[in-house]
């Protein structure tokens, strides 16, 4: 359905997505990205295993409307 050059895009920012989320060299990012976009803020708690919260792969706007959202600062 869709080109190989459009599927290789897509995986090339799903790969660059994903290494920013899993890194420990972002503390937090602005207001607004972190607002509707996982971030390595948000993420850092879907790995805590403590709390089973934020699992959102992109966008965290689905957690907060989900009420699965927990802020880094709130734990």
């Amino acid at each position: 359905l869709i080109s190989p050059s459009t599927m290789w895009l897509c995986l090339q920012f799903h790969d660059a997505f994903t290494f920013l989320t899993h890194t420990y060299a972002v503390d937090r990012l602005p207001a607004l990205v972190e607002r509707f976009f996982v971030t390595p803020a948000h993420h850092r708690v879907h790995h805590d295993v403590r709390v089973h919260k934020n699992f959102g792969g992109i966008f965290i706007i689905w957690d907060v409307m989900l009420g699965t959202f927990l802020d880094e600062d709130e734990y």
